[in-house]
């Protein structure tokens, strides 16, 4: 069995660990660090994917339309030779 809690004696005497106090600091600075680039990435994706949504729904716009196009074309060659 692990024990999970600190132990001074354990820690100090047995270990020779003693507990952290400006490396805090480091941990502060990673986290902060880490959310920051997270809230970039997640900023230049989504502007990434929202361009790339406007050019797919334009592009289908125009699909549509042409198809629209070559449908009405089709009626008129169906009408004028009936």
């Amino acid at each position: 069995m692990v024990i999970a809690l600190y132990v001074p004696v354990l820690n100090e005497d047995v270990f020779k660990h003693k507990g952290i106090d400006w490396e805090w600091g480091i941990v502060a600075a990673s986290i902060l660090v880490y959310i920051i680039l997270t809230e970039v990435w997640k900023y230049f994706k989504r502007g990434f994917l929202r361009r790339r949504q406007l050019r797919y729904e334009e592009k289908m716009r125009q699909e549509d339309q042409e198809r629209i196009e070559r449908s009405r074309a089709l009626e008129q060659t169906h009408s004028s030779t009936t």
